[in-house]
Order: structure tokens, then C-alpha cells, then sequence
């Protein structure tokens, strides 16, 4: 019988390892909305669900970090200089799958924090095209007016 319950014991989980397997969960569970809203097509309030999503994220990383036991430093917001929400994007899921392949906690720590300032750069990025593409639009339709007034004159 005393076999029985060492054998039981060996497959206990130490709750240490239980709250990192769950702040991963949680960080690929909304990893999966970000990208659902990112092929969706743009609007304002998906860019308002976007910057809540990244923040989510972001604390996610963070409280992961502080699992794992090493010191979380401030993140510093370093300047991103992407042209587009979609190579910043690209650049998340490149360093996504760095951390997954990682050979030591140090290295994995500091692709986490870049991955952290990517995601605070991606919903500025976001609203950058939203407002871009809003701005083509009203251009657009301004110039087809000019050009409609300009066949009624004539």
C-alpha cells in the first residue's frame, strides 16, 4: 500500500508549476483573440479591443516572468519603428516561436521583454492604420466629388 502512495505522489503537481502551465494558458488564449482581431476588418473598436488584448498580454508576460523567478524589470519602452501593424505583428509570432525553441531562462527573458514592447507598440501601430486608411477614404471621396463637380461645370 505504501507503494501505492509514493507512486501517487510522484504525480502530484507542485503549484508553482501549476500557476505558470495556467498564466500560459491564458497568455496563448489571448494570443489567439489578438490574432482573430487582427484579420478581422478594421474598425475603432476592434483597435479599442486590441490595446486591451496587448495589455492583457503584456501583465500576462510579466506575471509569467515573476513565476519563473526572475527579476522583472521595468520594461522600457524602446522605440519601434515598424511601418506597418503587420510586420510588428510579424515580428511577435518570430519571437514567439525564439522562445519557444530558447536555450536558457536569460535568453528566454529577454525575448519576453521585447515581446512586451511589441505588444505595447502593436495597438498604437493599429490606430495608426485606422486613422491612415480613414484619411484615404475621405481623399477619395473628395477627389471623386471634385471630379463629379468638375463634369457637372462642363
Amino acid at each position: 500500500m505504501a507503494e501505492t502512495g509514493d507512486l501517487v505522489a510522484h504525480w502530484e503537481i507542485p503549484d508553482a508549476y501549476r500557476t505558470k502551465g495556467l498564466i500560459k494558458y491564458e497568455i496563448k488564449k489571448n494570443e489567439g483573440l489578438l490574432n482573430l482581431l487582427l484579420s478581422l476588418s478594421s474598425n475603432e473598436t476592434k483597435a479599442n479591443e486590441i490595446t486591451q488584448l496587448c495589455n492583457v498580454i503584456t501583465c500576462l508576460y510579466e506575471n509569467y516572468l515573476e513565476q519563473i523567478d526572475l527579476q522583472v524589470k521595468k520594461i522600457n519602452k524602446q522605440i519601434i519603428c515598424y511601418l506597418s501593424w503587420q510586420e510588428c505583428y510579424q515580428q511577435i509570432r518570430i519571437i514567439q516561436h525564439r522562445i519557444m525553441s530558447r536555450s536558457n531562462l536569460g535568453e528566454e527573458h529577454c525575448l519576453i521583454l521585447h515581446l512586451c514592447n511589441l505588444y505595447k507598440a502593436l495597438p498604437q501601430l493599429v490606430q495608426k492604420d485606422n486613422l491612415s486608411q480613414a484619411s484615404f477614404a475621405k481623399d477619395k471621396n473628395n477627389n471623386l466629388e471634385d471630379l463629379f463637380n468638375f463634369l457637372e461645370s462642363n
